[in-house]
């Protein structure tokens, strides 16, 4: 059993608290309109060609057996379905000019890898697994949640559960936390920006809640998406029908930046062509023309959301960078 890992990172806790093991996992179904480092639907890699570096050789393509990689136009065009991951593309460009978003890992490797920091897990550190988002994933996070629970230590999804009822069941039955990412509140403005319901989101939320979980909804606030005082108010009472009490306020553009610090998967000031960065790029300059440019949220509009969140009986904490602790029980005792 393999799964392609976007990246990993590993930080420990203040005062001695642990370590805590992050895997971000690629792949997404939600096409975010503001999402900078778009990932393919499945959970395939993806190809990243450099065309700044590219000698144009045409090595890549007589050297690929199975006939994956074409240059059409100038631009070099990449089929995952057939590729047999031998990367010889990669090792031989002469000009280093090819990359693949992720890497592929089996289900012993990692489990080799938390074995051998399993003594700093018993501190009270943790794994968190990230971006499992596609069900062809949710087998492999299923092992490793259930390694992890034979062996104490705590684990943490974090998920925008977009996932059916039974391969959400099946990811989360092992995880003693679960963060969920609710993108909007309004349900046809989330079909606009993400390109799918939240009706499926919000159901796997409710049962998450009757199952009496550790769960805490997570809020990216977002520029001119999201940021608004009505915006605020709509998630909160979004989130008390559905019986939420913790909620993780992130300020947008600072938890995207940390994340893709682990890894440069489609780094967007380089001359890369990708058709999901091709999207991206159109998808942002529509944004901008209706008034969206690429700022932060400023700490006091932050606050002012919290404390919006908060009048509706919602437990808020910000989502400090590094993450806050996966087993803070003064803040997320349930």
């Amino acid at each position: 059993m393999q799964a392609n890992i976007l990246g990993t990172r590993k930080e420990y806790l203040p005062d001695n608290a642990g370590l805590r093991t992050i895997l971000y996992f690629c792949g997404c179904a939600l096409r975010c309109q503001w999402c900078m480092h778009p990932m393919p639907e499945t959970p395939e890699p993806s190809l990243i060609w450099d065309s700044g570096k590219c000698l144009f050789c045409h090595l890549c393509e007589r050297d690929c057996p199975t006939g994956s990689l074409h240059f059409e136009d100038g631009v070099l065009t990449y089929n995952p379905r057939t590729c047999g991951r031998c990367l010889r593309c990669q090792q031989h460009c002469p000009a280093r000019g090819i990359d693949f978003s992720g890497s592929i890992v089996t289900l012993e490797e990692v489990k080799k890898r938390l074995t051998h920091d399993l003594a700093c897990y018993h501190e009270g550190g943790g794994l968190m697994l990230v971006g499992v988002n596609h069900h062809g994933d949710v087998s492999f996070a299923r092992e490793i949640l259930r390694f992890c629970r034979e062996n104490g230590i705590h684990t943490c999804v974090n998920t925008h559960g977009f996932l059916s009822d039974f391969e959400f069941a099946r990811l989360t039955q092992n995880a003693d936390q679960v963060i969920m990412d609710i993108k909007h509140y309004d349900p046809r403005l989330h079909v606009r920006l993400t390109g799918v319901s939240n009706r499926q989101i919000l159901s796997n939320l409710d049962c998450l809640i009757a199952a009496g979980r550790e769960v805490a909804v997570k809020i990216s606030v977002i520029p001119h998406i999201n940021d608004a005082d009505c915006d605020a108010n709509g998630f909160g009472a979004l989130l008390t029908k559905h019986g939420v009490r913790h909620v993780y306020l992130a300020n947008f553009d600072e938890l995207d930046r940390y994340k893709y610090g682990c890894a440069d998967p489609v780094p967007s000031r380089r001359n890369l062509h990708s058709a999901a960065m091709t999207a991206a790029q159109s998808r942002m300059a529509s944004l901008r023309r209706y008034g969206a440019p690429d700022t932060n949220i400023s700490p006091e509009k932050l606050n002012r959301f919290r404390e919006i969140l908060q009048r509706y009986g919602l437990r808020v904490r910000h989502l400090t960078i590094p993450f806050d602790s996966l087993d803070d029980r003064e803040e997320m005792q349930l």
